[in-house]
């Protein structure tokens, strides 16, 4: 009797071990045979950084591995994208770095300054060794954003969600790196390269990153984005300005115009008063002027509190700034996100999210139980609705950043110096039925962008069931 029990125990202890062993392999080959060929396939063309080519190689040249031959960055991207999804539905949130094994270039050294004038930067110091020591990453940089009008846009659009980072780096970096860019274009063309040719890559530059703050990604992601934009604007100002009659070529004014042109309706977050110099600028290009003027807002208009210049996006600035300032952000920002949930448990727990993520964590799926056991989710994009079963989601995040931008960014012109502006302002950005810029404020003298429609302005957090 002994002797049967001991050997029915060992016969039931084998079968389960054999039934949990199996368990084991049918969970792994859900979770890994479905997707890893495929994400393997990818990795099968990595190359060595020096490597890496010019062709089909678009958003992966920055991580430092290629697109299989065939496959567009898109196709690629999406991959890699529903990889890491699926693997979030697991419960895990790997990084676009711990997936993929790529290790990321370090930015050596500090960004330089934009000066004033374009000449400036032969003397600025440390740029030839910035370039050197980073010029690798420059050129994977310069060969992303190529890509701007192929299928980047849509990958960066999905990478930009927060299951995966976009770059391997933070996005301070990247706005170094974006720094450094213009730098080595600046250079360029002090040392006699063509100014059509440093036009063409920054336009380039500029669409990518004025499709990223168009796209429905992050806060962070669409202010480093907007930045970007800025940085762009802001730097073909320099190069109008040094070499005004390079623009009277059709092809290359063509270009710099295309660049300047008024925002689609969802831009929110393009800088306004920048645009308007350059717009002036090649207002007097028409002109045929001999020397087209710089409208320098910068120049005339006061600082405003906080040091942030009134041109300036101020929910972009104190992103790179210490710490408690983004306190500041979150104290405008979070309550308009927060008010619109009505259930006093979930608007909490909407608001610490939120601050969690200003604060500077990595955007992703940051799950929350409230008292009740609901999941709740701070909806970042659309996107995450895919494999959320109960949460409270914002399905247009940018209209929650153009109330923001409409707020606080658009009162840019004090009323002090209003009609002085007014009395430069190019013909085409007026009003023709009242020669007023379109969305100036009459009770208050102040200047306003064109607002979108009301209805873009609410925030809507819908409750999926």
């Amino acid at each position: 009797m002994t002797v049967g029990k001991a050997l029915y125990r060992i016969i039931w202890t084998t079968g389960l071990l054999v039934w949990g062993l199996y368990f084991i392999l049918v969970l792994f080959s859900q979770f890994d045979e479905q997707q890893l060929p495929e994400v393997q396939q990818v990795l099968a063309y990595r190359l060595e950084p020096s490597a890496i080519p010019t062709e089909e190689n678009g958003f992966y040249a920055l991580m430092g591995f290629a697109v299989p031959a065939g496959q567009t960055p898109y196709g690629a991207g999406l991959v890699a994208v529903h990889s890491l999804r699926d693997r979030s539905a697991w419960g895990e949130c790997p990084s676009w770095n711990e997936c993929f094994d790529a290790k990321p270039l370090e930015f050596k050294g500090d960004p330089p300054d934009m000066p004033s004038r374009l000449s400036e930067y032969e003397g600025l110091d440390g740029v030839p060794e910035l370039l050197r020591d980073n010029a690798e990453l420059v050129e994977r940089y310069a060969q992303l954003t190529s890509y701007s009008a192929m299928d980047a846009g849509p990958v960066l659009a999905l990478t930009f969600q927060g299951l995966c980072p976009p770059f391997p780096l933070p996005l301070g970096q990247v706005y170094e790196v974006h720094r450094l860019f213009l730098a080595q274009i600046a250079r360029d063309v002090l040392e006699g390269a063509p100014v059509s040719r440093a036009v063409d890559a920054l336009a380039r530059d500029h669409a990518f990153w004025r499709m990223a703050a168009a796209g429905r990604i992050g806060v962070m992601e669409k202010a480093a984005a907007a930045l970007m934009v800025w940085q762009n604007l802001d730097f073909l100002s320099l190069l109008l300005n040094a070499y005004p009659h390079e623009f009277e070529d059709e092809a290359l004014y063509h270009t710099a115009r295309g660049m300047v042109v008024p925002p689609e309706a969802d831009e929110y977050s393009l800088q306004f008063q920048t645009r308007l110099d350059l717009t002036a600028i090649l207002h007097s290009l028409e002109e045929k002027e001999d020397e087209p003027t710089l409208y320098s807002l910068r120049e005339r208009l006061p600082i405003e509190e906080a040091g942030i210049p009134a041109w300036t996006l101020p929910f972009i600035q104190p992103l790179y700034l210490q710490n408690q300032t983004l306190n500041n952000v979150y104290r405008v920002y979070a309550p308009q996100l927060s008010m619109q949930v009505e259930d006093p448990a979930s608007r909490r727990l909407c608001a610490s999210e939120f601050r969690t993520y200003m604060e500077g964590a990595q955007p992703g799926l940051h799950w929350l139980r409230n008292p009740k056991g609901k999941l709740l989710m701070l909806g970042l994009s659309t996107p995450y609705c895919e494999i959320a079963e109960r949460c409270y989601t914002s399905h247009v995040l940018e209209n929650l950043m153009a109330r923001l931008h409409l707020e606080l960014v658009h009162n840019a012109v004090p009323p002090s110096q209003t009609e002085a502006f007014l009395a430069d302002l190019p013909a085409e950005l007026r009003s023709p039925e009242t020669g007023r810029p379109v969305g100036y404020n009459a009770t208050t003298g102040r200047i306003f962008m064109e607002r979108p429609h009301e209805s873009e302005l609410r925030l809507t957090v819908h409750r999926v069931e």
